[in-house]
């Protein structure tokens, strides 16, 4: 799973936390989104497909497995000819459908993600992008506060006794991220203390035990 980062993220795992719940019955469709809006297009010539499709292609199919069919619809709207900035993929498994999209011409966001199934319906707010604040140097901080109220996803179900029942979804307090990274934190000491090297991301130097 090289590089595949983005099934970590706190907005993903809730969706997966509602898929294994099963509260939504047989699932029929969903809708992943992550878009942008910039007057000039994307902004390198490898595109928004090879940048970004990596990462919300994998978390369906880490979620689903490789689908029956596909329907893919890549364009390159600023920059004809050179890199694409705007696809929508379709993704088949029997009766579910499932759409990943991205566009640098969406200035009113969709949800991040909306999903649909025989007993409810589940959605989360708009992504929150990064890329355009300034890199702080130094180590990155792994977030741990309970997000606001105003990032929580709106369940909405069917109980046994045939009553709606709608209530917010907090995503994870810590991702999956922070479990990586503590896992990979300990296996950079063991290394450390093996090798005597000084890691310049940890901060300091560890000479080999004897």
């Amino acid at each position: 799973m090289p590089n595949q980062n983005r099934r970590f993220d706190a907005d993903f795992l809730a969706l997966k936390s509602v898929i294994d719940s099963g509260k939504l019955g047989e699932l029929v469709r969903l809708e992943s989104h992550y878009d942008y809006f910039r007057e000039n297009g994307w902004y390198d010539h490898l595109g928004t497909l090879y940048n970004l499709g990596v990462h919300t292609v994998d978390q369906v199919i880490s979620l689903f497995g490789c689908p029956d069919w596909t329907h893919l619809d890549v364009r390159s709207i600023h920059h004809p000819g050179q890199g694409d900035d705007c696809y929508d993929l379709e993704f088949h498994y029997g009766k579910l459908k499932v759409s990943i999209n991205t566009s640098m011409c969406v200035m009113i966001d969709y949800p991040r993600f909306t999903l649909h199934g025989t007993k409810g319906s589940f959605t989360l707010p708009p992504v929150i992008h990064n890329s355009g604040q300034k890199k702080a140097p130094g180590r990155h901080r792994v977030q741990r506060e309970m997000a606001p109220e105003s990032r929580w996803g709106t369940l909405r179900c069917q109980a046994e006794n045939g009553c709606i029942k709608e209530f917010p979804l907090a995503a994870p307090i810590m991702s999956g991220y922070t479990t990586v990274w503590q896992r990979q934190s300990v296996q950079e000491e063991k290394k450390v203390f093996r090798t005597g090297r000084f890691w310049k991301s940890w901060g300091f130097w560890s000479r080999p035990r004897r």
